[in-house]
């Protein structure tokens, strides 16, 4: 059993062009490219929206809040690792 599954999107004409630009260009399938950016962009995306979601939990309960310097720091770590992640990522791919 394959350990992928079908996922329809719609994507602008112009997206859609490019994508199979690409994959010609590449020899890869546009499947391929776009499960690749998918992933990226999931791996990119989930700890700057676990830690918004964890902060608004956090304020709802009365939990201790944070400056705006303070949210600026750790936005920040949350941004360096997540492009680790994705620099990771695309190493690779290579």
């Amino acid at each position: 059993m394959p350990e992928s599954e079908v996922l329809s999107i719609r994507l602008p004409r112009k997206v859609k062009a490019k994508l199979e630009k690409l994959a010609k260009l590449s020899g890869r399938s546009k499947s391929w490219h776009a499960a690749e950016a998918l992933n990226a962009y999931v791996d990119y995306q989930m700890p700057i929206v676990k830690s918004i979601v964890e902060a608004m939990e956090n304020a709802r309960n009365g939990g201790v809040t944070y400056s705006l310097d303070e949210v600026k720091a750790r936005t920040g770590k949350i941004i360096e690792r997540a492009k680790a992640a994705k620099a990771k990522h695309a190493t690779r791919q290579k």
